[in-house]
């Protein structure tokens, strides 16, 4: 005698389950590798245009940046038309998916020799939150006395800052260089609280001569990532 007996209501959905659990775990692993991809392909072309704006930079000394905290932009137009970077794409290798304007390499002097590299891709399709710029969770930068300005601030969780840089310019960012400065902390953290002094700055003291200064911080994580912020 023939055994009909099909699957029971319950051993049908305990398959369906496991399938979905597998779906599910197939989808989320091939998402992940993607995801890899895309990451690996923006850090080499981040690595490929820093490369290329050192070799720029070795040939043109004079647009290094000349103080400390100051910075300088090389853009991958200026790269390309003089030859130091070739055909530069984003993940869909599609042609000109780079604005050649706005893909750049920001070059900053953190030390008396000493210049890091941030590069800023600006692309059709770019979502790596790596590419992003680290931004402070919170920052104050006021006056609170005729002669200092408090400078705070903190990163994400996750970062610790190693090395900082202020600068402070009369009046806007265009304006001279009234103080500068590098600072390391004893060990790496996640906010800073420190009083600047500027007594170099010259005239009677009164509220508009430390007032309208623009104060840029720059910053550099333990894990190699930059960070900036005026006011």
């Amino acid at each position: 005698m023939k055994n009909n007996k099909g699957f029971t209501m319950v051993e049908l959905l305990a398959v369906i389950t496991i399938l979905g659990l597998l779906i599910g775990i197939g989808v989320a692993t091939i998402q992940k590798a993607t995801d890899k991809a895309r990451y690996n392909f923006y850090k080499s072309q981040r690595t490929t245009i820093q490369n290329a704006t050192s070799s720029y930079l070795a040939d043109h000394k004079n647009e290094y940046p000349k103080y400390v905290g100051s910075t300088n932009s090389i853009t991958l137009r200026k790269l390309q038309t003089n030859k130091y970077i070739g055909t530069f794409t984003d993940h869909s290798k599609k042609e000109n998916s780079c604005n050649l304007d706005n893909t750049k390499v920001v070059v900053i002097k953190t030390d008396l020799n000493r210049f890091t590299y941030k590069a800023v891709l600006n692309c059709n399709s770019i979502t790596d939150q790596d590419l992003r710029e680290l931004a402070p969770t919170s920052k104050e930068m006021n006056n609170q006395t005729q002669s200092q300005i408090h400078i705070a601030f903190s990163v994400p969780s996750g970062y610790k800052v190693k090395k900082w840089t202020y600068v402070i310019h009369k009046n806007s960012l265009s304006g001279p260089v009234v103080r500068t400065n590098t600072v390391t902390p004893e060990t790496p953290t996640g906010s800073i609280s420190s009083y600047v002094y500027v007594e170099d700055i010259r005239g009677p003291w009164d509220s508009n001569i430390v007032g309208p200064n623009t104060i840029e911080v720059y910053f550099i994580t333990t894990n190699g990532r930059f960070g900036h912020f005026t006011q």
